[in-house]
């Protein structure tokens, strides 16, 4: 049985999928440049639970035998920060990470699509891609040959 070519576009990016299954629909999302600066700029919860353990771990002077002394002496260092430079660390250190991104395209090219066999379908894909909050989605119809 032979497979369909199946063709979405979005934007000047060209995505193809073969299958014996019918697709009318792609859902692909582009990262968002602005939330993610809004989200790098914030105090993560996570930070301050991850800074609590890095300072357990150093007053206990527990850690895994398989932890290279490299990796000993870089959590001893984060356990002599307080919890809040901790926290302006990893602020900074996602800033930087966006920034990164920014520069690689990260945040101009969409993603792989998935594609659907009903518009129906592809709304409710694109609807969980917009809960999710840091995404721009967008839906093309699909070609075929």
């Amino acid at each position: 049985m032979s497979k369909t070519t199946f063709t979405a576009t979005f934007g000047d990016q060209t995505f193809t999928r073969k299958s014996d299954r019918p697709y009318t629909h792609a859902v692909s999302c582009k990262r968002n440049l602005a939330a993610a600066f809004e989200y790098a700029a914030k105090i993560d919860p996570i930070d301050r639970k991850n800074h609590a353990y890095y300072v357990r771990q150093a007053a206990n002077n527990s850690f895994y035998d398989w932890e290279t002394p490299e990796n000993i002496a870089r959590q001893r260092a984060i356990a002599a920060l307080t919890a809040d430079e901790f926290c302006q660390q990893q602020i900074e250190r996602r800033l930087s990470d966006v920034r990164a991104g920014e520069s690689r395209g990260d945040y101009s090219t969409f993603l792989r699509p998935t594609f659907h066999s009903s518009r129906a379908l592809a709304e409710k894909e694109a609807a969980k891609d917009r809960a999710a909050g840091r995404l721009e989605v967008t839906i093309a119809e699909v070609t075929s040959n």
